[in-house]
């Protein structure tokens, strides 16, 4: 196999495969890690689909669901985005559900004239938005991290419950759904555009692992 000689610690040289500098890519693991979430949302649809529903189980596998569907969506964006805008757009997507405490407490305070929480609209994306504009550079880069978060959390729902999101609430009351396979499809788009990002180090990784020839011959 093919190795390279780096520069090491104290000015030492070592010498390393290609699978190993592979490995140890940054480009490498931004492939590999949407493949993961990928397969783990659809693993974990399969399973809320078919298996028992236990509330706690199933709410920590659709959190986690949120959380990787938020993930593959701003890594694949054009634009880099700042640490806090993604910590914020993280906790977001997940912190969205906390509208659904008071009905689990007994209330429908929320839910009165929706299936689901009135939280679960646009209205909220555009009351980040409209903070955005009137706070300083940091704070604005965390109600951004909001509004993308609470986006890719709707982009879930829509396609996970039958009784729908009050998207344009309190305009109307309508419940948005669209079929499971437009949202894989955006999935998919996602983790294609990643993929595609790291095509230079996916060829580096075949050079890598291809037998060479003479190494072909060594061994016959």
């Amino acid at each position: 196999m093919a190795r390279t000689t780096i520069a090491g610690g104290r000015g030492e040289a070592r010498t390393v495969s290609r699978i190993e500098l592979l490995v140890q890519s940054r480009k490498f693991w931004t492939g590999v890690l949407p493949t993961l979430a990928l397969l783990t949302i659809l693993l974990i649809d399969d399973a809320l689909e078919w298996s028992e529903r236990r509330f706690l189980t199933a709410a920590v596998a659709d959190e986690t669901a949120h959380l990787l569907t938020a993930l593959l969506i701003i890594t694949a964006l054009p634009r880099r985005l700042s640490p806090v805008t993604v910590a914020s757009t993280l906790a977001a997507t997940v912190l969205i559900d906390l509208d659904h405490v008071p009905l689990l407490l007994g209330s429908n305070l929320l839910t009165q004239q929706t299936g689901r929480p009135v939280t679960h609209a646009m209205w909220t994306v555009a009351l980040a938005l409209i903070l955005a504009v009137t706070t300083g550079d940091r704070v604005r880069s965390a109600l951004i991290g909001v509004s993308l978060g609470v986006i890719t959390h709707f982009i879930r729902d829509v396609a996970s419950t039958s009784a729908g999101v009050p998207l344009l609430w309190p305009l109307s009351s309508h419940g948005f759904t669209i079929p499971y396979a437009v949202y894989g499809t955006v999935l998919f788009a996602c983790w294609a555009t990643l993929s595609w990002r790291v095509m230079p180090d996916s060829q580096v990784m075949m050079d890598a692992t291809r037998p060479r020839d003479n190494e072909r011959d060594m061994a016959s």
